[in-house]
């Protein structure tokens, strides 16, 4: 399967659960409110935090199993059986910590009140013992990544979220608005994702019945997941700590009024990020000349993409935002779902050769830069929040990714090829961003301005939109 093909996959498989997103979160507003819908997102936030218990295992499996080449059955299955009973006593610990520290971290690192506390810790017991069972349903996504069986991996993926999003919203539906029920009942729909990924792999890997445990694979494994580890956990750390910090200066409805609209202009991250999960295993498996080139090469192609998604998102982000959840809500909000979307386009130029960066082994490097990024983006969030509430989080967010693509594209010695590169596709992207934001909206010349940059990034990139579309639809 081709990379484009292998990307369209996992759009699909990152859609759909966003289209189920979409259709849900209006109704659980209605059903739990503001402050416990941003509680029940602080939950999850941390789950995803401790995800880092996984020790890169993942992504180190991927990893060597696509520089294993043609390797055998047997071979491959030694290897996964190697990387899972590994992950577990790595992950046990990780549920064991969560469920010490969770009460520390809420009131203290969080800010919650002592009612919305309560709640949130009663759903601690069910979190802990879940992470072995996530951290599992990694690594076996690692192992059908490597064989670049994506359509697999997506499908089992899609089921488990769709179960997660639709039986919590059900049994609130019931009357269960608790997060005490909430959480677990979104909980079953990780377990059956987990189920789902065991069988695929069973069947691709393939992963045999016997579980054969290689110590000679334990070393390589670690030696990539060990500094793949230390970025695994700084990264969910960055991503998350936004809301942390809103919470502790503005309580719970300021998370919602910032997580609500980062929801509706991330998820198109999600395109880059299909891209360097098809990405990953080529990488892996080539040459470092060879990569660099690779990933140049899908740098153009997916800014060529982005430029005019992004540029129509900014239209409509805020009139979609107001028809989706309100016209006060979305008022509250305003201007979010603008800057978030700055930090996605950002995001694109740097994505593959952050890839190339991993599947090379460059992981330290990874970490290091992380590093250096915490303490800025502390002070960007701490003096956009002092100053500009929820706007000043959104702008630190995209101030932050464009440091990260400053930084990981400088490393990766890829830096001013890529500027010159993007630069035009820069440029209309900002200028888009100051008409929906200083220009009235009923005014013409937003409009108007709106569609001529839009046709302008349409011309622009035209031969390599034609490209990815006909590598990504042809047999």
């Amino acid at each position: 399967m081709s990379i484009a093909k292998s990307t369209l996959a996992n759009l699909a498989g990152a859609f759909t659960p966003l289209i189920i997103t979409l259709v849900s979160v209006p109704h659980y507003l209605r059903l739990i409110g503001e402050e416990r819908y941003g509680t029940l997102a602080v939950i999850w936030s941390l789950l995803a935090y401790f995800v880092f218990f996984d020790f890169g295992l993942g992504r180190a499996l991927a990893q060597r199993m696509a520089r294993l080449g043609k390797a055998g059955d047997r071979e491959r299955s030694d290897l996964l059986w190697t990387a899972l009973l590994v992950s577990l006593p790595l992950s046990s610990s990780g549920g064991l910590i969560l469920w010490i520290s969770a009460e520390w971290i809420l009131v203290h690192v969080v800010g919650m009140t002592p009612t919305h506390c309560k709640e949130a810790l009663s759903a601690i017991p069910w979190l802990a013992p879940t992470l072995p069972l996530l951290i599992c349903g990694s690594v076996l996504q690692g192992a059908l990544h490597a064989r670049e069986r994506f359509v697999a991996s997506n499908v089992a993926s899609v089921v488990g979220n769709g179960f997660s999003q639709l039986v919590p919203l059900l049994i609130a539906m019931l009357g269960y608005r608790d997060l005490g029920s909430l959480v677990p009942a979104a909980l079953s729909g990780r377990l059956i994702t987990v189920t789902l990924l065991g069988a695929m792999c069973w069947r691709y890997v393939p992963l045999r019945v016997r579980a054969n445990f290689q110590r000679s694979h334990v070393k390589p494994l670690l030696s990539y997941g060990g500094w793949s580890s230390a970025a695994s956990m700084v990264a969910p750390f960055l991503v998350t700590v936004d809301r942390m910090v809103i919470g502790a200066m503005g309580g719970a409805a300021s998370i919602a009024y910032y997580t609500i609209p980062y929801n509706v202009a991330a998820p198109l991250t999600l395109i880059s990020h299909s891209l360097t999960v098809a990405l990953f295993p080529r990488l892996a498996a080539t040459s470092s000349a060879n990569a660099r080139c690779i990933s140049a090469d899908a740098t153009r192609n997916l800014v060529a993409v982005m430029t005019p998604i992004v540029i129509g998102a900014l239209a409509v982000a805020h009139p979609f935002l107001a028809l989706w959840v309100g016209q006060e809500f979305a008022a509250s909000a305003n201007g979010v779902s603008e800057l978030i979307l700055l930090g996605v386009w950002t995001n694109s130029t740097v994505v593959a050769h952050f890839s190339r960066l991993q599947a090379t082994g460059r992981v330290k490097t990874i970490f290091f830069t992380y590093l250096i990024e915490i303490p800025i983006y502390f002070l960007f969030l701490w003096v956009g929040l002092r100053t500009w509430g929820v706007l000043g989080a959104a702008a630190a967010w995209s101030l932050r990714v464009l440091l990260d693509a400053v930084l990981l594209l400088s490393v990766g010695g890829a830096f001013w090829q890529t500027v010159k590169d993007t630069f035009p596709a820069m440029a209309l992207v900002v200028t888009s961003w100051g008409l929906v934001t200083f220009v009235d909206f009923y005014s013409p010349l937003r409009w108007v301005g709106l569609l001529i940059l839009m046709a302008l990034s349409m011309a622009l990139n035209f031969p390599l939109i034609k490209r990815v579309s006909a590598l990504a639809f042809s047999r």
